[in-house]
Order: C-alpha cells, then structure tokens, then sequence
C-alpha cells in the first residue's frame, strides 16, 4: 500500500476544496424522502442495507452531474476528522449539513470484492488461485459501542479498487487508504480505515500517515 508520509497543511486544503464545492449548485433535499436515482443524480447514494447516504465522490472531487472529476484530497487524520466542522458550515451538499467521517463499521459496509472473501488457506496449482476453508476475519469496533466481526479482505484477484462498486462511486482511486472516524482503542498513535487496494478491512495506520476521506450522513 502506497502512503504518501508527508503532513499536508490543513488551511490550505480546506480553502481550496471549500472553494471549489461552494460554487456547487445542488438542488436541496426535499422534506420527503428521495428515490435514490434521484440522491444518484445529485452525487449521493443511499444504501439499501444500512441507510446510509454517501457521497459519491472522495474529498476534494467535485460531482458534475454524472461523474466524479478531480484527485481526491489526502487528509491526516486529525484532519479528517475536523474537516466536517468547516464542511457543513459553509458547504450544505444535498441541503445538508450533518455530513462526516464514516465510523470502521460503516465504512467496512462498502466493500465489494468480485472474487469474494478471503478464506484461512490458500491453494495455487499452476497459475490458478483458490482460497479454502473458513472466510478469514477480524474484529473491529462498532460506532454504536462494542465490537463486531467482519470479513478482513477480499480475496486474491479481485479486480482493483476491490472494495466498492465503481458504478456508484465513480473515479475511486486504486490504491488508497481511506480513513474512519474509528480510533484504536490499544493504542492513541494509531486509527482505523480501510484500503481499496486488496479490500482490507481494519487496516491500522498512524494518525499522521495521510489518507482520502469519504462523506456520509444518516439516512433521513
């Protein structure tokens, strides 16, 4: 996994991605619910499973109607976790303005790996790959308290970036790490995210290592 060490300075990514998303003009969010084809169209998807509403795009694109255009912006996570204040302040995307850094079990709900999960064993004969046994696991911490298992990565061969659905989360970068709000209980140094290059969930990295940032709001 590709991780870019340097502290980027968070004065200048605010002004810079706050300017750009100000100049959005996205239509607000009426007081009933929308179809999601509709929150689709704005740059937002609401996921049937857990209710959430996300973002399309990373920190830092901007949506154009129909794609995600632009680098996404690396954050520290300190950063990370403070951008949202400034964000919905001056920003209200989708008319709203309770967006924010998704928790490790919310984020871990994204991911989409075409050859399935990762299992215990690995078998290779000749140039072929399987995985066997038990689906290997991890145990990470949930938002509302407490823990939970889930799959820890995908499996070998998974097409890249692995751990999302390309066709609702356009222009995702293939080799990033993507932070969560979530920090590590063990140890102050270090929080949780997740990396799109092989799915792995759980990935503990230091708070200062520079990651994407992915917005989500409760689904109301």
């Amino acid at each position: 996994m590709k991780v870019n060490h340097q502290r980027v300075k968070f004065s200048t990514l605010i002004s810079a991605t706050l300017l750009s998303l100000s100049c959005l003009t996205l239509p607000s969010l009426s007081a009933h619910a929308e179809s999601n084809d509709s929150l689709m169209k704005k740059g937002m998807w609401k996921d049937p499973q857990t209710g959430l509403i996300w973002m399309r795009c990373s920190i830092g694109q901007e949506w154009n109607g129909s794609t995600c255009i632009g680098t996404p912006i690396e954050f520290n996570w300190k950063d990370a976790n403070a951008y949202f204040e400034l964000f919905n302040e001056q920003v209200a995307f989708g008319g709203k303005r309770d967006w924010r850094l998704p928790s490790i079990d919310e984020l871990s709900t994204l991911r989409k790996c075409s050859k399935g999960w990762d299992r215990e064993n690995t078998v290779t004969i000749g140039n072929l790959t399987k995985s066997t046994g038990n689906i290997s696991m991890i145990t990470i911490p949930k938002k509302s308290g407490g823990t939970k298992q889930v799959p820890r990565l995908c499996a070998y061969g998974s097409n890249k970036p692995t751990i999302i659905d390309t066709h609702i989360f356009p222009n995702t970068p293939t080799d990033p790490l993507y932070w969560s709000s979530s920090p590590d209980a063990n140890n102050s140094s270090y929080a949780w995210g997740v990396s799109f290059y092989n799915g792995v969930d759980g990935n503990f990295e230091f708070k200062y290592y520079n990651g994407y940032v992915r917005a989500v709001r409760s689904g109301n």
